[in-house]
């Protein structure tokens, strides 16, 4: 598996073959990253407990796509600070506890005096130009087949699920 910069890895947790954020240290990340070498291609909210990951995926932050003549360094800063002032929106308008409440099945989440910001996190996802270039960073060890059919698919998806969603 590619691993990111010990730098890029404060505050996550690895599950599988996905990094998530604390919900505190995912800004520093992304203040972070460009510097590093590294545009974020998005990532969305999840819950994490011992034994479970509850996923949000129509809470996500992700940028639009790299422009046909934008250098990475340029998709780099802004994927980063489009991510980042979407990740604060989602924050500012989500009502976590709501959505905790949607896996009534994890007591851990559903109880009523239940402080869900303690397994909330945000998996996002880093790539390097080496990768972007390549296309390696479509790669098995650091997606999930669906996070590759969905990334391949580009604003798509988000569409189609974010039409779902809302039925």
């Amino acid at each position: 598996m590619n691993s990111l910069p010990p730098q890029l890895l404060i505050g996550t947790s690895l599950r599988g073959n996905e990094y998530a954020w604390s919900i505190s240290e995912f800004p520093n990340a992304l203040s972070l990253a460009p510097s590093l070498g590294y545009a974020c291609i998005g990532g969305q909210f999840q819950f994490r407990l011992e034994s479970t990951i509850c996923e949000m995926y129509w809470l996500n932050a992700d940028p639009s796509d790299k422009g046909s003549d934008e250098a990475l360094a340029t998709f780099a800063h802004r994927s980063c600070s489009e991510v980042l002032e979407k990740y604060r929106i989602v924050l500012e308008q989500t009502d976590f506890k709501k959505e905790a409440l949607q896996w009534s099945s994890v007591p851990k989440l559903s109880g009523p005096d239940v402080d869900v910001e303690l397994y909330l996190c945000f998996v996002a996802y880093f790539i390097r130009e080496d990768e972007y270039l390549s296309g390696q960073f479509i790669v098995e060890e650091r997606f999930t087949p669906l996070t590759m059919i969905m990334f391949k698919l580009g604003d798509w998806w988000k569409k189609f699920l974010s039409n779902r969603h809302s039925r």
